[in-house]
């Protein structure tokens, strides 16, 4: 427990249809993803040996620290 009585959240885990659906690639991106490892997606948590899962907070800062295509930063953004 922590100093103010309550027990910190636990960690979110996302299964793969969870995962495709917020990174918005296929399962087979996803998977071809986890073997290459050159992108960069955060590893996955095994639970067992036919189930992956992710931490949440690791694929948000893997998403947050994903350059933004020129194609979409406004022009109004572009000037500031």
């Amino acid at each position: 427990m922590t100093e103010s009585g309550s027990e910190p959240e636990p960690e979110r885990l996302l299964a793969v249809s969870e995962v495709v659906s917020m990174i918005g690639v296929s399962r087979v991106t996803l998977y071809r993803w986890v073997k290459d490892k050159s992108c960069g997606l955060p590893a996955p948590i095994f639970l067992s040996p036919r189930r992956i899962a992710w931490r949440e907070s690791d694929l948000r800062r893997w998403i947050a620290s994903r350059p933004v295509p020129d194609a979409y930063v406004r022009k109004e953004d572009a000037a500031a």
